[in-house]
């Protein structure tokens, strides 16, 4: 036993556990214990480092979940060929961005936060957390339309959509009070399973269905929609916020860069399958989410039933950087014999029904909801700010180097401005 590797005595758990500190670290969150008080060692790199295949597992969950399951309506808003043309260059300017961001750390522990401040000021890790807030507040009013969508579509046709949304809020309130992110890790362990087999069973799905049928109404190019397919596009590259404490903790970090290259093209692979399959099988009636679209019955029902399940035990997590940075700013850290505990897990309850409601609010336009989130929050966390840290710290100026991050900034404000004016202009529409 002595001649094993060290990771081969380390748990599934304990690796997911590992894994989870730095959704942690990713926003500069301390790590807290169950009454909410920071840890000792707060920022510590998972013990003996990731290795390739780990950080690219890594990579591979923070950046492919329920988005794939949008893009095949973003198809259908823009055509398959500027659906096409869109990921791919996203694909291929996110390995950019990401790689000048790291190139923007120092020798110590930063996260994203970290870095914009180095680079810009307070102003700046201001701006990273307001997107990171409405970024992830918007990925979790996603979840909560979209199960009710998918319950109310297999189970409870005559119920309005409404009561479902507020029926999860009830549901998910335990979860979201729970403060060790750690103990997160078994329904962690559940819920990536969960997205692979639905994944899977999705692409056989659509692919029976357009075995059958053959391929639908579709269009190359749809100017009226080329925007919103834009800003949901930028949605399926959220990730980047998890590039940073990866890349700390990788046990080769000079290979980071082509390890997220080769994990970012993987993920491109299955987003692009999907959206064709999805798009070519459906046409012009592809629903936001495409699993609406797939034919009653039991296999159906039971992607149906996993991908809820998945967005439900997700929802805990992709809501903990929301509710710590908004916690920061009303509370104080909890201390001990007081009733700081209670008084954060009535906040939390109470934002918690704060999202309930803005989600009903994107029900009445979830494509939109998604566009915006994507062009708003996503694009300048992905884009603007990597480039602007690159530019103030790392390139020289007057370089190649300089002129290419103004582009960035350039191209994501002017895509940041149109794809979100265009998406409460058509609201609905």
């Amino acid at each position: 036993e002595d001649g094993r590797p060290p990771a081969w005595s380390t748990s599934l758990l304990s690796s997911v556990s590992g894994s989870m500190r730095l959704y942690e670290q990713a926003f500069g969150m301390a790590m807290l214990d169950e009454d909410g008080r920071p840890l000792l060692g707060e920022r510590q790199s998972v013990a003996g480092g990731l290795g390739n295949v780990a950080v690219a597992a890594t990579l591979f969950k923070a950046n492919l979940g329920t988005n794939i399951l949008y893009m095949p309506h973003a198809f259908n808003q823009g055509g398959y060929v500027v659906g096409l043309a869109f990921l791919v260059s996203l694909a291929f300017l996110s390995v950019i961005c990401v790689a000048r961001l790291t190139q923007c750390k120092t020798g110590s522990k930063e996260s994203y936060g970290d870095i914009m401040e180095r680079a810009t000021g307070a102003t700046g890790r201001g701006a990273v957390n307001f997107c990171i807030v409405l970024l992830q507040v918007g990925t979790c009013c996603c979840y909560l339309v979209n199960v009710a969508n998918m319950v109310g579509e297999s189970f409870l046709p005559h119920v309005d959509r409404r009561i479902l949304i507020l029926v999860q809020g009830v549901v998910v309130a335990p979860l979201v009070l729970i403060r060790n992110v750690a103990k997160l890790s078994p329904i962690t362990v559940f819920g990536g399973v969960m997205t692979i087999l639905g994944i899977a069973l999705t692409f056989g799905a659509i692919g029976a269905r357009l075995g059958s049928d053959g391929v639908s109404d579709v269009e190359p190019f749809r100017p009226q929609g080329l925007l919103v397919c834009l800003g949901i596009a930028c949605f399926t590259f959220e990730g980047i916020g998890l590039a940073i404490p990866v890349f700390e903790s990788a046990r080769h970090p000079h290979q980071f860069v082509a390890v997220y290259s080769m994990t970012i093209t993987g993920i491109l692979v299955l987003i692009v399958g999907m959206s064709g399959l999805g798009y070519f099988a459906f046409g012009s009636a592809t629903d936001t989410l495409v699993l609406i679209n797939l034919d009653k019955g039991a296999l159906s029902d039971t992607i149906r039933i996993m991908f809820s399940l998945v967005m439900l035990l997700s929802f805990p997590l992709q809501m903990l950087p929301a509710m710590r940075i908004v916690e920061s700013l009303f509370l104080q850290p909890s201390r001990p014999h007081t009733c700081d505990k209670h008084l954060k897990s009535a906040f939390r309850v109470f934002f918690i029904a704060l999202v309930a409601g803005v989600s009903i609010f994107a029900s009445t336009s979830l494509a939109n909801f998604v566009s915006l989130v994507g062009a708003v929050c996503g694009l300048p966390l992905a884009f603007i700010f990597p480039a602007i840290c690159h530019r103030r710290l790392v390139a020289v100026r007057g370089s190649c180097a300089a002129f290419s991050d103004l582009g960035f900034i350039f191209f994501g404000l002017l895509a940041t401005l149109v794809v979100g004016v265009e998406n409460c202009a058509n609201w609905g529409k």
